[in-house]
């Protein structure tokens, strides 16, 4: 499957993917600022703004934080691929998940099996 949101300019970066989930000015709201947004992310503002206007990548445990909260995957936030991505008309961002391929799957089966067995065997 095409991954939409790796190709799209809007997401190109780490912190366009991540401000992409600030809320947006609209006729009923004043939209969301960066303390605002940082706050409701649980991060520093000096944090954010390193990241948006020294262009600093994010370290691994403050990307697997956000990656959590805002409810996507590691490697979209980082790199921009595993989600398609669409922007609603007054609803907001909507990220969906790509699935994946069976072969994923089966792998996965087969390590958690893996990890039941050797557990009861210990």
């Amino acid at each position: 499957m095409k991954d939409e949101a790796a190709h799209d300019p809007k997401y190109s970066t780490f912190v366009k993917r991540l401000t992409s989930f600030k809320k947006r000015k609209t006729k009923y709201s004043k939209g969301e600022t960066d303390e605002q947004f940082c706050s409701r992310l649980g991060i520093s503002l000096s944090k954010f703004r390193s990241w948006k206007y020294k262009s600093v990548e994010p370290d691994v445990i403050s990307a697997l934080v956000l990656a959590d909260r805002l409810d996507v995957k590691l490697e979209w936030l980082i790199a921009g691929r595993g989600h398609e991505v669409e922007f609603l008309n007054g609803e907001g961002l909507r990220v969906t998940r790509i699935p994946r391929e069976p072969l994923e799957i089966v792998e996965e089966i087969g390590a958690e099996e893996m990890a039941t067995k050797k557990a009861k065997t210990s």
